[in-house]
């Protein structure tokens, strides 16, 4: 089902559009009336698209796609609207718009072209994260022991890549079958002594300060879907979708058990660890934000 907030002030004319666009029967609308109601919308719900009207009451259609873009929103956005101005289409399409049609006479068939527009847009926005996500773990690691993820800004889920099932052995929730909230994900795979520092890490917001090309990076445990306690390294960074759209979080699963197993042996074997080796770790690292400590690392606790 594709959800999507429709903003236009004329009563009337949303409920019809609603009407036609529901009359498609894959596709779900909620209307508001200003700018702020799309806002508050917004904040409360996630949307695979919005269409709106350029005069609303308390500002324009320009304005809501200006905010959305500022907050790194990345949902597709159609202006539908009756006026004519060029300069209006030409700002929509430098803020990111996807889409300006002017309204017609026709609107049961405009909104039935808009409806084959919407599932194309929406299509095409999961065959761009597909590809994304695919590109990223080729670059960077070639293995089958890793899954990637992204952090659904709209929803706040974890959205895993086709590798998930097989690497953590279980299917999670959602609709696309690999989506999970940040408690949800702690909860079912993170060994639970493992699982406090774990919500402090997803908690600290420390990839926010991220630049380009950097990344934070942890190491915790994890029971996969049989029961089988592993270990997992995590790599979390930023990355452009190259559009002048803003960076969204993505990140790397890699289960480095085999890796972490080994160490052991070697250590069991009593071969002598080099200065600082003091075999495998757990331990978390994250950026700790603030007006006095912008930039300070901390370490399991321990700011260095």
């Amino acid at each position: 089902m594709i959800a999507v907030l429709l903003l236009d002030d004329d009563h009337g004319l949303s409920e019809l559009c609603r009407a036609f666009l529901e009359s498609c029967g894959d596709i779900r609308v909620q209307t508001a009336a200003t700018v702020k109601e799309a806002l508050d919308a917004i904040a409360s719900a996630s949307y695979d698209a919005i269409i709106s009207d350029y005069h609303l009451p308390d500002g324009d259609g320009l304005d809501l796609l200006r905010r959305l873009r500022e907050t790194e929103k990345r949902v597709p956005f159609i202006m539908f609207t009756g006026t004519r101005r060029e300069d209006v289409v030409a700002e929509a399409y430098a803020l990111g718009a996807d889409l300006s049609l002017q309204k017609g006479y026709d609107l049961e068939a405009q909104c039935a072209e808009i409806g084959h527009l919407l599932r194309n847009m929406v299509k095409g926005r999961e065959v761009e994260e597909e590809l994304f996500m695919a590109r990223l773990q080729v670059r960077l690691v070639s293995a089958s022991n890793v899954t990637c993820w992204y952090l659904d800004d709209a929803t706040g889920l974890f959205r895993f890549d086709g590798n998930f099932s097989d690497f953590f052995g279980s299917e999670a929730s959602g609709e696309d079958g690999r989506s999970l909230s940040k408690e949800e994900y702690v909860r079912r795979f993170v060994h639970p002594d493992d699982a406090t520092m774990v919500r402090e890490w997803i908690g600290s917001g420390g990839a926010r300060l991220l630049g380009p090309g950097e990344f934070l990076q942890t190491e915790h445990r994890f029971v996969r879907g049989d029961g089988e306690v592993r270990y997992l390294l995590v790599r979390v960074a930023y990355f452009s979708g190259g559009d002048g759209r803003k960076a969204r979080v993505y990140g790397l699963n890699q289960d480095i058990t085999d890796l972490v197993r080994s160490l052991e042996q070697v250590k069991k074997a009593g071969a002598a660890p080099r200065p600082g080796d003091g075999g495998p770790r757990i331990g978390l690292c994250f950026l700790d934000g603030g007006p006095e400590r912008p930039q300070s690392f901390r370490v399991s606790g321990m700011e260095v």
